[in-house]
């Protein structure tokens, strides 16, 4: 059976989007060779490392439909993850919403609007 074992993000200014991620999730970011491609660390336990690249081509219409895969990361904290993003420059699409019990989810773009998903485990939610 396949599995994820790498992501991408796209990114005009790689270095916004390396400030972006790295004070929002902590991540490490170490740079590829001579490319414009930023590999992430992103911590210990379950899941997986990927890379910040330079996009190709202009950056998504605030209206444009997903045309990609989307990364959910786990958080804490949904509310101060989603209040951080938003702090560095993001923006949220849609509201905290909660998955009856599992936990919470939500959607945010990137400065760069590249949509991406939070999510909080907690068994209580509703």
């Amino acid at each position: 059976m396949a599995r994820p074992v790498h992501f991408e993000i796209h990114a005009s200014d790689l270095k916004a989007a390396a400030d972006f991620y790295s004070n929002l999730f902590g991540w490490k970011l170490d740079q590829y060779g001579d490319y414009p491609y930023l590999l992430v660390d992103s911590g210990e336990g379950p899941g997986i490392n990927g890379a910040i690249m330079q996009r190709q081509g202009p950056a998504p219409a605030e209206d444009a439909a997903v045309t990609g895969a989307t990364i959910i990361m786990s958080v804490d904290d949904i509310d101060a993850s989603t209040l951080l993003g938003l702090e560095l420059g993001g923006s949220a699409p849609t509201p905290k919403q909660a998955v009856p019990g599992i936990g919470w989810s939500a959607y945010l773009k990137d400065p760069d609007g590249n949509l991406f998903g939070l999510f909080q485990d907690d068994t209580e939610a509703k």
